[in-house]
């Protein structure tokens, strides 16, 4: 278990930008190798292939791209395995 404070520290999100709440952590999952991503936002669905993921996926311990406008506030994620 991490003392507080300490998962900020693993996703180096800025101090700053945690207290306004611009940026946050809401959820984490994982994928297989091969597999795309589905994301609800509301109403809305995105459907992110292989190789759109590589956009958005940050390195260890690093953010990645910010999704793109209208999908932000994201209500449900899964793996999409038909790929």
């Amino acid at each position: 278990m991490l003392g507080k404070g300490k998962g900020l520290k693993i996703m180096q999100i800025p101090p700053a930008k945690l207290k306004t709440r611009e940026e946050y952590v809401v959820a984490i999952t994982a994928i297989a190798a091969g597999c795309g991503l589905n994301i609800n936002s509301g109403q809305r669905k995105l459907n992110l292939k292989v190789k759109d993921l590589e956009h958005y996926a940050g390195e260890r311990g690093r953010r990645g791209n910010v999704l793109p406008r209208g999908y932000r506030n994201v209500s449900a994620m899964e793996a999409d395995v038909k790929e």
